[in-house]
């Protein structure tokens, strides 16, 4: 049986708190330090485990608001204000506690390697049951800071991101099982063991794929258009279409679009405004994606966050209502519901979501991945902050699912990327004065693993962690049996 606490100096484990504090504020946000993701919760798991477990997990707990808090609070307009920034930060670093008090709680009732899957199979369970909250889904997944290592990111298209996250956290158990052992090999061997054969496994996996799967399909030039129109007229609508449409057209693309809400236009001149694009697209022989928002003052919830696509020949291909709204857009926005364009054309099976519809592995899966998607397109708008996180949190889409896809955000990085992962496009809205960018996106996508099984890594992560504790409670009954002595038994 492993020890209950982690035979360190006092000093040593606060040092361990603090340190798993200021590494918590790099490993989620807009902040991102991938190699810090890995030592968060080495660090926080040394504190807990080398403590008592009340006054450890309270500690932990406090400690993990406050890291989220800071994380959060410079966006708390986009939460709702401060205080609902407050609640969404105890939300979060409650769920960032709950993998480390059931590892304290019931690993020491368990050996060798099963000790050590406890805390990545809680983690993932906990990540994966908190995915299906209605605003954020998966913007604090452990997961998504690992989109620059490329051999890595590769395993998503099999397990989705819970397949990385469990990995990047099976870190911690095996290095603080080695301490408690105190490095001596031939007790540590098989946890060590297993989690490099299985950390090596992905990374060939990874390279195969990148060496051996290449998109080698014709590709069509996409433009994305990152100006807006946003004093409500029809007129300011229409002549920006005119200014940046032609123009892209000339460039050589066959697919334009605007990012999300590039043009606010009232309800009344909704249908002029597609109109005139509809003329447009004929004249210039491209698909178009508008991205409109629009306002209705006479209904309870006055506005739309939607996409019009039309075709080169001018007709109405489709009109698409953002399905998952931010918290600061709920009191205001009528929410779609779905499906999701996908549609077939000359270029390929072209999908369509708008901006945190893509925070949904699930939906982007069932409503694009499963539906042939080759190329999806994100109109979105972000803030500056969030530019150098979210954009490439939502490529794993891309990589889940073997579709390329084009994110065209104003204030934000607009990105293009093929099915595994590949940057074909990065532009930071804040460091270029280019109001249009131009991707070049593979025309055939590929089956995944993903696409077709879906979350089955994160549900076999769920069923190994109950039978884990049903394990550990079975273990824990039976030592209680063994300190029942005979005349004791004889009385009961």
């Amino acid at each position: 049986m492993n020890s209950v606490r982690l035979p360190l100096p006092r000093w040593s484990s606060f040092l361990a708190l603090l340190i798993a504090f200021v590494l918590l504020q790099f490993s989620l946000g807009t902040r991102v330090v991938p190699t810090f993701t890995w030592l968060f919760p080495v660090f926080m798991m040394a504190w807990v485990r080398s403590t008592k477990p009340g006054w450890g997990l309270l500690l932990c707990w406090v400690s993990s608001i406050l890291a989220v808090a800071i994380i959060i609070l410079p966006f708390a307009f986009m939460w709702g204000g401060p205080l609902i920034t407050w609640m969404i930060a105890g939300i979060v670093g409650s769920l960032l506690l709950l993998p480390f008090a059931v590892d304290r709680l019931i690993r020491h009732r368990l050996s060798g390697i099963l000790s050590t899957l406890v805390f990545p199979l809680t983690w993932v369970t906990v990540e994966y049951l908190s995915s299906f909250n209605p605003f954020m889904s998966t913007a604090f997944v452990l997961a998504l800071t690992q989109f620059d290592f490329a051999l890595m990111t590769q395993i998503s298209s099999v397990t989705g991101i819970w397949g990385i996250s469990f990995l990047v956290v099976w870190l911690a158990p095996v290095v603080c099982l080695a301490l408690e052992r105190r490095f001596e090999w031939s007790r540590v061997a098989r946890p060590v063991s297993l989690f490099l054969v299985v950390f090596i496994a992905v990374l060939c996996f990874g390279g195969i794929e990148l060496g051996l799967d290449r998109p080698t399909s014709p590709t069509v030039r996409v433009a994305g258009v990152t100006a807006s129109s946003r004093d409500g007229t029809l007129e300011s609508g229409v002549s920006l279409l005119n200014t940046y449409i032609p123009q892209a057209a000339a460039a050589g693309a066959r697919i334009v679009m605007l990012h999300e809400g590039a043009i606010f236009i009232a309800a009344e001149d909704e249908s002029a405004l597609i109109r005139a694009g509809q003329e447009l697209a004929r004249q210039e022989g491209v698909y178009l994606l508008l991205g409109l928002q629009v306002e209705d003052e006479d209904r309870s919830l006055p506005y739309e966050n939607k996409t019009v696509f039309i075709a080169p020949d001018g007709e109405l291909l489709s009109e698409y209502l953002k399905q998952r709204l931010v918290p600061g857009e709920i009191a205001y926005y009528i929410r779609g519901e779905g499906p999701a364009p996908v549609l077939e054309t000359p270029h390929g099976n072209i999908a369509v979501l708008i901006c945190s519809d893509t925070f949904f592995p699930d939906l982007v899966r069932r409503q694009v991945g499963r539906n042939g998607a080759d190329i999806l397109l994100i109109p979105a708008w972000d803030f500056q902050g969030v530019e150098y996180f979210w954009p490439y949190g939502t490529a794993f889409r891309a990589i889940e699912n073997g579709f390329a896809m084009f994110r065209v955000a104003r204030e934000s990085l607009t990105i293009a990327v093929d099915y595994q992962g590949r940057p074909l496009v990065l532009s930071n809205y804040f460091l270029t004065d280019q109001s249009i960018i131009y991707a070049d996106l593979s025309t055939e996508g590929r089956e995944t693993v993903y696409s077709l099984l879906g979350d089955w890594f994160a549900w076999l992560s769920i069923a190994g962690l109950v039978l884990l504790v049903v394990m550990a409670l079975a273990k824990r009954k039976s030592e209680r049996k063994q300190l029942v002595t005979p005349d004791q038994r004889e009385t009961i």
